[in-house]
């Protein structure tokens, strides 16, 4: 979880700092940003045992995609 976390992280610095997919975007785009973000934050959360097991990073996943 916590390698997927970081993965997870560098496509979002990734395509932050490339523009994203071809700029505009809307809040939809802004907010599926902003879940990788979290969800990407809490696998890879110093202590292991708080971070999420992979099933629920899945279904967090599904919410913002």
């Amino acid at each position: 979880v916590y390698s997927f976390g970081m993965v997870l992280l560098e496509v979002v610095t990734a395509d932050n700092a490339g523009g994203g997919n071809g700029g505009g975007g809307g809040d939809g785009e802004e907010d599926e940003t902003m879940g990788r973000v979290k969800i990407g934050m809490l696998c890879t959360a110093e202590a292991p045992e708080e971070r999420p097991r992979m099933a629920q990073v899945l279904a967090m996943m599904g919410e913002f995609m």
